[in-house]
């Protein structure tokens, strides 16, 4: 029985050596339990590093652009809070976070620093806190621009300085249907049929008539119980937007509808909306049940002006324009960080405020990484090592690829593309072709493409659980078209994650998953049509190159993985696919946790990303 070999070495420093051991050998069969190692110092060089990360799911900026508060997404700190709050007095040029509230809800920000959270007004200069008088069944409170917050209690009220004032004016509207902009307040309300504009300086309202909505064209198909509809207001013009279209009211209380594209028509619409300039901005969120797409969330903005709905990229959240200037958080395109920043957009261009937040987080991984010439691609963005700014990528997201001498093949959601110019052009090769997880030149000079799916089968009223796979070999003249060799399903075991240039795969399987473990290998030498019981294995002791999706066969015969179990990042190295592989842990490098896939240039160096990405030479 093979076991595993393993060897303690520490870094020398995070950004120094890597001492991996390499083997020789070409064949796939048993080999000594202690493979000769090669005696190589691969050397770690850091291609990208990690960049700051805003990415605000609320955001709101006095009217004098000095006070900016923004609430960040949950998922990019691994968190279980429910928000971090952030907040500037110095228009953006530093931040600090809020602490102990885990809930805040924020709408408006005061020139003197007064921050609107529900009923509450938050002081930002001295953390003090007024509550609002808290009415049942009415509009929230908006604020001004000089911190005055304004509530209905049947009439409409001022609160400012601690103390109530009843402006004697009947008003009435709903949550939501209230909204301040510009020195003035907005009043739409469906269920009260309010329609009215308020001017705080002449204190004046100003009843519209109310127009008749088409209420079931607003609420489409999908939405007939739809709750989600989202009121904006700027200089008299309403937008109004519910599940299924919007409706746009000018100040001579003109009604122009905006049907949502077919896919768009989803009760969960519409994300935000915005009125400004006479034109509104609706943030939709594409509908599953429309599409048939379940593991993608797709959300586009849309301009609603004239009686036309286009795409725009316009970011949300936003806020409406302070002096001209927009802020909002986003990406840059050839800018310096590589996914959200808070950004503030004038005429003469766009610049990331400098939060000087950096967060430790999961979200902000750049998982799967090639390089292409002078360009590094993951996700959707490439990034330029020479001017080190990022851009939007030709791909969506990168599933695999492969790079030979005067190629790189990329397969991608959007189909597969190769390039022979180090990425200056990509060419569509197959659009609805097979998207291999693995592949890997041959011994006959074409190419094996593996495809495998890993999933777990609950032993129901037991509590446990087995892995079991499906898996396709493929193979290919050119890397684009591919036809079946052979597949399994509904397979019990650790799927392949590689296929040898020789044909042979090789899994595992736990006999005894209720019990002490029973490792059991199966081998392929005939490109998966027929598997063999290899050896029963020590449990625990299992180390194949073929089971790691980071497996690497280099021209010189040599094996190469990578995985990484909590803390320790380990190499691996065999002297064939089935046998004689040895392990070795090394500490203090950042790397992306459990198993992961590495990019192998045509120069066989290993690419890796996780915020930081690294390049391992020499191997």
């Amino acid at each position: 029985m093979k076991k595993f070999i393993q060897f303690k070495m520490p870094l020398m420093t995070s950004l120094g050596f890597l001492w991996l051991f390499t083997a020789c050998g070409t064949d796939d069969g048993p080999t000594p339990d202690n493979p000769d190692g090669g005696g190589l110092s691969p050397k770690i060089s850091v291609l990208m590093e990690a960049t700051e990360l805003f990415k605000a799911r609320q955001l709101v900026v006095s009217e004098n652009g000095t006070y900016v508060v923004a609430g960040l997404d949950t998922r990019i700190d691994g968190s279980n809070a429910n928000y971090k709050f952030y907040f500037s007095k110095d228009a953006g040029q530093s931040f600090a976070e809020f602490s102990g509230d885990k809930n805040l809800q924020f709408t408006a920000v005061s020139n003197n620093g007064l921050l609107l959270s529900g009923y509450d007004l938050k002081n930002l200069n001295d953390n003090s806190v007024q509550q609002l008088p808290r009415i049942n069944n009415t509009a929230e409170p908006v604020l001004d621009a000089n911190g005055v917050a304004y509530y209905i209690n049947k009439t409409l009220h001022k609160f400012v300085d601690g103390q109530s004032t009843d402006l004697g004016i009947a008003v009435k509207a709903l949550p939501r249907e209230m909204i301040y902009s510009n020195g003035k307040i907005g009043f739409l309300s469906m269920y009260h049929r309010t329609l009215a504009d308020y001017d705080i300086a002449s204190n004046t309202l100003t009843t519209r008539q109310w127009p008749v909505f088409d209420a079931r064209r607003l609420r489409g198909l999908s939405a007939n119980n739809n709750n989600n509809a989202r009121l904006a207001y700027n200089e008299g013009y309403f937008g109004y937007a519910s599940g299924g279209a919007a409706v746009v009211v000018s100040p001579d209380n003109q009604l122009t509808y905006y049907d949502y594209p077919s896919t768009y028509d989803y009760q969960d619409n519409p994300l935000a909306v915005i009125v400004e300039d006479g034109k509104m901005f609706v943030n939709l969120m594409e509908n599953p049940l429309r599409t048939g797409n379940y593991n993608t969330s797709t959300k586009n903005t849309f301009e609603a002006s004239g009686s036309t709905l286009t795409v725009t990229d316009l970011p949300f959240p936003r806020t409406a324009k302070v002096n001209g200037t927009v802020y909002y958080s986003g990406f840059i395109e050839g800018g310096k960080i590589r996914d959200y920043g808070i950004i503030k957009s004038t005429t003469s261009g766009k610049e990331y405020l400098t939060t000087g937040i950096a967060f430790e987080n999961s979200y902000s991984n750049t998982g799967f990484v090639i390089e292409v010439g002078s360009q590094l691609y993951f996700r959707n963005k490439k990034y330029d090592k020479n001017s080190k700014t990022y851009r939007t990528s030709e791909f969506k997201n990168i599933s695999y690829a492969f790079a030979e001498a005067q190629r790189t093949v990329v397969y991608t959601t959007e189909g597969t593309f190769s390039t022979v110019d180090n990425g200056s052009t990509w060419k569509l090769e197959s659009k609805n072709g097979v998207s291999p997880n693995f592949v890997i030149k041959n011994k006959k000079g074409s190419y094996y493409g593996l495809t495998y799916r890993a999933y777990n089968y609950n032993l129901g009223g037991t509590g446990f659980q087995i892995p079991k796979f499906d898996m396709a070999v493929y193979s290919s003249t050119d890397a684009y078209n591919w036809q079946l060799i052979s597949e399994r399903i509904n397979t019990n075991g650790e799927a392949p994650k590689a296929i040898s240039s020789e044909g042979h795969l090789v899994y595992l399987e736990n006999r005894n998953p209720m019990g002490n473990p029973d490792e059991v290998s199966y081998v392929s030498k005939d490109e998966g049509i027929s598997f063999q019981s290899l050896r029963k294995e020590v449990s625990g002791a299992v180390s194949y190159a073929g089971t790691y999706r980071s497996y690497h066969e280099m021209p010189s015969g040599k094996f190469v993985a990578f995985t990484y179990q909590h803390p320790n990042f380990i190499t691996i190295s065999c002297t064939g696919f089935i046998d004689g592989c040895s392990n070795q842990q090394v500490t203090d490098i950042e790397v992306p946790a459990g198993l992961f896939k590495v990019f192998y240039t045509a120069k066989d160096e290993a690419i890796m990303g996780d915020k930081t990405v690294f390049k391992i030479t020499g191997l």
